[in-house]
């Protein structure tokens, strides 16, 4: 049952080369992630074309100098969690996925994730598209936080993503949003 979920959260990405889903039943394996277990740029674990299946984990960045956190992004089950060590785009910063609570994915191996273009080329478009949208979701949370205030940021974040209201704490929404958790707490208590 969680393989069929994998693949129809796949095929929200790209139509899967015929082949591919009996290639990856045999390929996949079950990943378990404790809360507050983290991957690191430096320790990264097998998670290629990692969907989660039930939990959450947050990426985050974190300011070589201050060691400052800043929440970039937040995944639920049939997300796909981003290469962390392949997106190194700031020299400054550190990406990390930490597990906001106990979290099961489905994963292949590196060896697996490799090897695949060889067997079906078009695989590759299938991963562009995954890093294209996590590149993208970052692009426009960057540009949005310089333009729209806080109260508007808050709006759009309670239509947009209203799950994150009930699943995150106030520390990581306000870091995700780029405001202090003290303005967080006054622009909850307008409501």
């Amino acid at each position: 049952m969680e393989t069929e979920y994998y693949f129809a959260a796949l095929r929200k990405y790209d139509q899967l080369p015929i082949g591919l889903e009996a290639y990856l039943t045999q390929a996949l394996k079950t990943r378990q992630f404790k809360k507050k277990q983290k991957i690191t740029q430096n320790t990264p674990t097998e998670t290629f074309l990692s969907c989660i299946t039930s939990g959450a984990a947050r990426l985050y960045s974190t300011d070589r100098e201050t060691h400052q956190e800043q929440s970039l992004d937040f995944f639920f089950k049939g997300d796909f969690i981003p290469l962390i060590y392949h997106t190194d785009l700031n020299q400054k910063k550190d990406l990390s996925i930490e597990f906001l609570e106990d979290t099961t994915a489905l994963a292949i191996t590196e060896k697996h994730y490799l090897f695949l273009p060889k067997i079906f080329p078009q695989i590759l478009h299938l991963y562009h598209n995954i890093q294209q949208k996590h590149y993208l979701n970052q692009i426009e949370r960057n540009i949005l936080r310089e333009i729209l205030s806080a109260q508007t940021r808050y709006d759009q974040l309670q239509t947009l993503r209203p799950e994150l209201f009930n699943r995150l704490s106030i520390i990581d929404m306000a870091s995700f949003l780029g405001i202090h958790p003290n303005t967080l707490s006054a622009l909850r208590g307008k409501k």
